[in-house]
């Protein structure tokens, strides 16, 4: 190009992940038969698969110790980049679609009986739908359009996207009016809006959707929040949903909301997280504040033509869950939670049992005897900080704990609960032998792997030997020197406690909660943190102030 004269422009057109996901619903693109699934057992929430990818489908997920990441098979895109986190967490899973759930009992066949529509006189009604890119929020305000349109009525649509095809900020502003003279402005004033359906919490609880709302508005919010942008380079985001509810019930003081976690419903229900739209859709329609005809609101899904019979569904769902309340707490009931411990003396067992099956009965023996120790003459927070961090560094991941938890039973039930039984998987690991920490590099290993992983997994008990050919590794040693002087700490302070400062020890007591990861990244985390306990040592003991 350089060597003609003028501007010239090199144009490079390649469809996007987001896009390829879009045609993919409609049998206009190849799907891909493999999904990306995190054995969250052996996940650390580390982020480095969130900062390699920079995708917002690795979600943050609760689990018995601590938030680990989930994928988000509902809004995966499918390009596999993720995988490159130097984890071994990951694998892939060969097949194209997630399991669907049975049919669920307890919703009444049929539609409830039709509530009363609101009458369109002299002011148009305004609906705010707000959300993330990528999960129908733009699709909410078509159907509504074209519903209008198939009863003559004046519908005005206005989509605030911006840049964000997933994940990021969506509104969809919907102004329906018997002419189309009364509606003057394309963009709902403040004010002036009379539903908002909050897809997503920290949407619906913006300033931009709060500043539009009208005292006696009608606000339907899915509980549910999705992760920001912020999530991408703060490992430990959490989205305040109880918080951004109560900003929302402040500002409708006259009138009316309604807050469930309707991307749980959805899944649990649907077994598909991206319907969760259309259940909101449904509930404001059965709540009597859409004056559209339920008949043309169908008729407009079937012309969209994406997934109808599951979308009618779901709209179904949606105007059940709302002529029958108790419903959502049937639901609710169904859905699989983790239990944590919520005492310090359940949070020692749990763990003991768990070292147990890590290595021994004398490993666990040692973990609970420290444990108790701390617990006897420390204050309860720094006992419960210690037996949370203890547990951390004595069961650091090796190569015999990864493979005894990727070969193990509890991974193989939820690799079938959400895909099904005989599926073939790929590992993606970096095993030290192969050079991964000169090279820093994954490789793909196929589901033969599965029988060296699983005698591997039962050769625990050489770990620490001089057998043990994983030892002499530089990681292995630094995780062995990490844990040893944990655990001398821990006797320190717990033989003498007077002799220390426990605010400071409570500050060390913390440090391994930010070493977390394999290989490098691991190794970097550690670093800071010795770095970080040599700076709080110096204050520790009493008598050095």
């Amino acid at each position: 190009l350089r060597e003609i004269s003028g501007v010239t422009a090199l144009i490079y057109v390649q469809t996007c992940a987001s896009e390829k996901r879009r045609r993919r619903k409609r049998n206009a693109y190849p799907d891909i038969a493999e999904r990306v699934f995190i054995n969250s057992e052996i996940c650390e929430g580390c982020g480095d698969c969130s900062k390699q990818s920079n995708c917002l489908s690795i979600e943050p997920v609760e689990t018995a110790l601590g938030t680990k990441r989930q994928i988000n098979q509902s809004s995966c895109n499918k390009d596999f980049s993720c995988v490159e986190g130097f984890c071994p967490s990951f694998v892939t899973v060969h097949t194209r679609d997630i399991k669907r759930p049975e049919i669920f009992k307890g919703i009444e066949a049929g539609w409830p009986e039709k509530p009363i529509l609101p009458e369109l006189d002299q002011h148009p009604i305004r609906i705010m739908v707000g959300g993330v890119g990528g999960t129908g929020v733009v699709t909410a305000g078509a159907l509504l359009g074209m519903a209008a349109h198939l009863e003559g009525k004046a519908a005005r649509i206005m989509d605030m996207a911006g840049l964000a095809q997933k994940g990021g900020t969506v509104y969809s502003y919907i102004q329906l009016a018997t002419e189309d003279e009364q509606i003057s402005a394309t963009k709902i004033p403040a004010g002036q809006c009379d539903v908002l359906i909050g897809a997503d919490a920290i949407v619906a609880g913006s300033k931009a959707a709060l500043s539009r709302l009208k005292a006696d508005a009608v606000v339907i919010v899915n509980e549910d929040g999705s992760p920001t942008s912020d999530f991408l380079g703060s490992r430990d985001w959490y989205a305040p949903i109880t918080d951004l509810i109560h900003r929302l019930r402040g500002r409708t003081t006259q009138g009316k909301l309604i807050s469930l976690p309707v991307t749980r419903i959805a899944t649990q229900v649907l077994g598909d997280a991206i319907f969760a739209n259309q259940i909101l859709l449904g509930m404001a329609w059965q709540a009597g504040q859409i004056p559209l005809k339920r008949e043309s609101i169908e008729k407009a899904i079937h012309l969209n033509g994406t997934a109808t019979e599951k979308n009618l569904e779901a709209f179904r769902i949606g105007c059940h869950l709302i002529s029958n309340p108790d419903l959502i707490k049937h639901i609710i009931a169904t859905i699989p939670t983790t239990r944590k411990p919520t005492t310090l003396a359940e949070l020692v067992e749990d763990r003991s049992a768990r070292l147990v099956e890590y290595w021994n009965d004398d490993y666990a023996m040692q973990y609970r005897n420290l444990a108790e120790q701390a617990a006897k003459v420390l204050p309860e927070e720094l006992a419960e900080t210690i037996a949370t961090q203890l547990y951390r560094v004595m069961a650091y991941k090796d190569e015999y704990e990864v493979a005894r938890l990727l070969t193990g039973k509890s991974f193989k039930q939820s690799i079938e609960a959400q895909f099904g039984q005989g599926l073939r998987l790929t590992y993606h690991l970096a095993p030290p032998a192969l050079g991964a920490h000169g090279a820093i590099r994954k490789r793909a290993f196929g589901y033969w792997m599965r029988i060296p992983m699983m005698i591997l997994g039962r050769l625990q008990w050489l770990r620490e030997t001089f057998l043990d050919p994983f030892a002499l590794q530089q990681e292995r040693q630094k995780e062995h020197a990490w844990r040893d002087r944990y655990i001398a700490f821990v006797n320190a302070i717990s033989s003498a406690p007077e002799k220390y400062d426990l605010s400071v020890a409570e500050k060390i007591a913390q440090l391994p909660a930010d070493v977390r990861g394999f290989g490098h990244v691991k190794m970097q985390a550690m670093d800071a943190a010795i770095q970080r306990w040599d700076e709080l040592a110096l204050s520790l003991r009493k008598e050095h102030k």
